[in-house]
């Protein structure tokens, strides 16, 4: 049997054990600050809306592709990890966005266990306390909680993946462990495409423990699984997702690639935004001119601690998380910057605190160390020396007490100089989701994001009642748009240009378009394109949910609608005027057909069908 390879050679706190009640008792409080946080609105990035309709997809036509796109492309960017987790929950009765919002729910109380679990085998169940405690209330673990997006489980499949392998070394090499480390690395990966660092580290750990048998079974798998995913994607659009990591922007493919230099200016870029903004925000809700100094000293402490783990245990000893931390720092370093965010840091944050937390009872105990070397060289004692009995020294009540003491005074002031901003966000966090319920009740499940969500909402509720079988829309948000209305669409093209506009239809199925104020595009590329083919368009409706703003249109596109018209006769979006002629009677279905209503507790119009 493979002997278990320490790296934990550090005092951990005396007294008993009772690691399992702490965790309990922190799961429970956790729940209730989740709870209270819990936002009932939809998130208005669009990927969640992707999410539910590639699960849906997987339900109603078991395959992998858009159906929010007219033209049903295959799905090759999001691993199909976190779609099929929300498929099997719709399959279970799911229909709502607060029961979807159960997987983010329970994935951040599994984040904290594993987060406990993780450090408490480092340095004992306070130190795992401690740990998981400043990072349950953290603002990136709470704000991640309410939505349905990807990042908590790949955040619970990595930590998990980590915590396993590292107990597989403490627990004399189990193999239980190893294969439980190996499943969740896997499952990390076709998560998010981002949990390649987890593999490498799995391999890496594996081939330093010379597990070879274990790597053989975990390298052929994965790249069995990989290739195929690869393949399929090569395949079906002839381009990957890897290949978009080298565009200077994935977003504006002509632009072409990245080269050395703007490489190394996206590192820069990446790491002062990560440790000057993300990470003290993420661990501490911290913005303005208080972040950078904190993002700096927890930056600091986490590379002091790691340095400190890859010194004490040799590189034939290096534990899994020490080989992980690098590689996933790099990647996120190596991101395109239009890529970067909190939600790509969440695996680094609680690792943050270990090392840091690490590094100043390492460094306590070191100083210790050298104080009492020039006590005993003063008395003329040695130190190292056990005193045996009769001496009159007593080698337990002279271990270093004093460190330890020193150490959980600087862990505490970190603590607190996280938890108190944090608590003071999340109390706020509490009082506008309070307000939030309240909106939603009234306006609907977006009525919290503002009133040109709830006009754009009615807009796709509107559409989805009344126009076309078959019919197609351009939008700004063109999946929520889908998974509110039932229509597919794209997002209009953001160039001015009326050409380009009319490209964008790609067939005449796309026959409409929303003039929203979601944000400022509309304004900026969609507004001046089509004031350019004023003569080719009509009226649909109009929804205004603010007397003081213009409000959201749909509006239609006529045949042959690059003819020109007054300029002064495009859709206004300063005063709400738009003095266009009213669509035909075939731009509307013969007859209105049932479309259910929404809510944040309510049925999802596009699961509404699903049986």
């Amino acid at each position: 049997m493979t002997e278990p390879i320490r790296t934990d050679d550090q005092p951990r706190m005396p007294g008993r054990s009772y690691p399992w009640a702490a965790l309990i008792v922190l799961l429970m409080v956790e729940a209730v600050l989740l709870f209270l946080a819990f936002v009932p609105t939809p998130h208005n990035g669009g990927d969640n809306a992707g999410y539910v309709a590639l699960a849906h997809s997987l339900l109603e036509r078991g395959e992998y592709v858009e159906l929010w796109d007219p033209a049903e492309p295959p799905h090759t960017k999001y691993p199909p990890g976190f779609p099929l987790l929300l498929a099997g929950l719709i399959a279970l009765g799911a229909r709502t966005w607060t029961a979807l919002k159960v997987i983010p729910f329970v994935s951040a109380l599994l984040a904290v266990a594993v987060t406990f679990n993780l450090a408490r085998d480092r340095r004992g169940w306070v130190f795992g306390l401690v740990v998981a405690g400043v990072f349950g209330i953290s603002d990136a673990l709470v704000y991640h909680a309410s939505w349905v997006l990807s990042d908590l489980p790949f955040f619970v499949f990595t930590l998990g993946g980590l915590w396993a392998l590292d107990r597989a070394d403490k627990e004399g090499g189990g193999a239980g462990w190893v294969a439980l480390g190996a499943a969740a690395a896997i499952l990390a990966f076709f998560t998010r495409s981002a949990g390649l660092p987890m593999i490498v580290a799995a391999a890496g750990w594996m081939a330093l423990r010379g597990r070879w048998k274990a790597l053989a079974v975990f390298g052929g798998t994965f790249a069995v699984l990989a290739f195929g995913w690869w393949a399929r994607a090569r395949g079906l659009t002839g381009t990957d997702y890897v290949g978009e990591f080298w565009l200077v922007n994935p977003y504006e493919p002509a632009l072409g690639t990245v080269g050395f230099a703007g490489l190394l200016g996206r590192v820069t870029q990446n790491f002062l935004y990560y440790v000057l903004g993300v990470f003290p925000q993420g661990l501490g809700g911290i913005r303005g001119p208080l972040a950078p100094p904190l993002g700096l000293v927890l930056t600091g402490l986490a590379v002091a601690g790691w340095a400190l783990r890859i010194q004490a245990s040799g590189f034939r000893r290096l534990g899994v998380v020490e080989l992980f931390v690098p590689f996933y720092l790099g990647l996120i370093l190596l991101w395109p910057e239009v890529w970067s965010g909190d939600r790509f840091a969440l695996p680094l944050l609680p690792l943050l605190l270990v090392y840091g937390f690490e590094a100043m009872q390492d460094g306590s105990a070191a100083l210790a160390r050298a104080g009492r070397e020039r006590r005993d060289a003063s008395t003329g004692e040695d130190s190292d020396l056990d005193p045996g009995p009769g001496s009159g020294r007593d080698p337990v009540r002279e271990s270093p007490a004093a460190p330890p003491r020193l150490a959980w005074l600087g862990v505490g002031l970190v603590s607190a100089a996280l938890l108190i901003p944090n608590t003071i966000l999340w109390w706020d966090t509490v009082d506008w989701v309070r307000s939030c319920r309240q909106a939603a009740a009234v306006g609907g499940a977006f009525a919290c994001n503002g009133s040109q969500w709830t006009e754009f909402a009615a807009a796709a509720h509107w559409s989805g009642a009344v126009l076309p079988e078959g019919s197609a829309v351009l939008s700004r948000k063109p999946r929520i748009f889908y998974v509110l209305s039932g229509m597919p669409g794209t997002t209009y093209p953001f160039f001015v240009g009326a050409e380009l506009l009319q490209e964008s239809r790609r067939d005449g199925r796309i026959r409409y378009v929303v003039l929203d104020r979601v944000d400022r595009t509309a304004d900026a590329y969609l507004v001046p394109s089509l004031a350019e083919m004023t003569a080719g368009l009509c009226g649909m409706e109009q929804w205004v949910a603010d007397a003081m703003m213009s409000g959201t249109q749909l509006l239609g596109f006529k045949d042959g609608g690059l003819a020109g018209g007054d300029a002064a006769a495009a859709p206004d979006t300063a005063d709400g005027t738009a003095m266009l002629d009213a669509c035909p009677d075939d731009f509307l279905a013969p007859a209105p057909r049932e479309w259910p209503a929404y809510g944040s507790s309510s049925t999802i119009p596009l699961l509404s069908a699903v049986p």
